[in-house]
């Protein structure tokens, strides 16, 4: 299997943070139906006063909908709220006052047994090695804390997959998801699945709106897959770009599919 390179994952996200939020449509969505799926489980209530950590928090999106609800005011955001992601720059255009921490997720720098709610939207499909992070991340949970993940699904854009020459990474499968969670002390208390649709005038746009929201991650920027360059030569991108130029108004749909998890860690 081969490995995520982060340095691209990261450059990506840095070059497109400045039109992030303008086109980071799904995400926006994502974290609208992660708090509903949260309040379902925690009292809005509970947020107060509690160490709360957001995972790939981009440019602050869940920390804005905390704010937008008032459910924790900015003194309490800035000694208690957390955010972590891969790119600085992403960081730094975050609005939320909160403890900004540029790292990996990968290689998280807390201790055990140390946030109350662990946030992420988005964000734990750009993981090498989803199963050892997820129970390094549950170790760094209090007991009784909740976990609460939205993440887009491996059946997302088939129809992209399918018809492009550009390689697309692969989202994490759900039944992967839950593999992963049997070997941690997370038990999982609600799940949920919805879509959400995009649509463009034809699969060029489509693409380049991915690549506004960072997301264009490709290894064939990786001297260490030469067999995608193989794969994906020359000719069948012209091919790509002559068919969807000669019809630049087919409308063309981008589906998105998203898993959502509330997990709980058991004493």
């Amino acid at each position: 299997m081969s490995l995520l390179n982060k340095k691209i994952i990261q450059n990506n996200f840095t070059k497109n943070s400045s039109v992030y939020e303008e086109h980071a449509e799904v995400q926006k969505f994502a974290v609208d139906n992660l708090f509903e799926q949260i309040n379902f489980v925690i009292s809005t209530n509970d947020f107060k006063n509690k160490k709360i950590l957001d995972l790939g928090s981009g440019t602050g999106l869940i920390g804005n909908k905390f704010r937008q609800f008032k459910l924790i005011n900015n003194h309490i955001l800035n000694n208690f709220f957390y955010e972590v992601d891969l790119s600085f720059t992403m960081l730094k255009n975050s609005k939320n006052y909160s403890y900004k921490i540029n790292a990996d997720i990968e290689n998280l720098p807390f201790k055990d047994h140390q946030f109350d709610l662990i946030l992420s939207s988005f964000a734990l499909h750009w993981l090498n090695n989803f199963s050892d992070s997820i129970k390094k991340i549950s170790q760094i949970l209090k007991n009784s804390a909740v976990l609460a993940i939205a993440i887009p699904s491996a059946k997302s854009f088939n129809d992209l997959k399918k018809d492009n020459p550009f390689f697309l990474n692969n989202f994490i499968d759900y039944q992967e998801i839950l593999k992963a969670l049997q070997k941690t002390q997370l038990q999982l208390i609600k799940t949920y699945h919805n879509q959400f649709n995009q649509q463009f005038p034809n699969q060029i746009f489509a693409l380049k709106n991915i690549k506004k929201i960072g997301a264009n991650y490709s290894q064939l920027h990786d001297n260490n897959h030469k067999e995608i360059l193989l794969k994906n030569n020359f000719q069948n991108q012209r091919d790509f770009y002559k068919k969807n130029l000669h019809n630049s108004r087919q409308n063309f749909t981008l589906n998105w599919q998203i898993d959502y998890l509330i997990l709980k860690k058991i004493d």
